[in-house]
């Protein structure tokens, strides 16, 4: 897997999504019945909040755009 974002303990929010978000990204890019769509949500002690829901399609070109 390509995951460029450091992984350690202390990451923010935001890198923590974009971790999740690339690391779903490539799983369900490579398979076809996985659903096409990568949803992160942040889930806490007090709940949970969905952050997004993002179409494998467009974080494909997010990730490799075309030059």
């Amino acid at each position: 897997m390509c995951v460029d974002l450091p992984c350690r303990w202390d990451l923010e929010d935001a890198e923590a999504q974009e971790l999740g978000r690339k690391a779903i990204y490539h799983a369900t890019f490579r398979d076809a019945y996985s659903g096409g769509t990568v949803s992160v949500y942040h889930i806490k002690k007090e709940g949970w909040t969905k952050i997004s829901g993002t179409d494998v399609g467009e974080l494909h070109y997010h990730y490799n755009p075309a030059d």
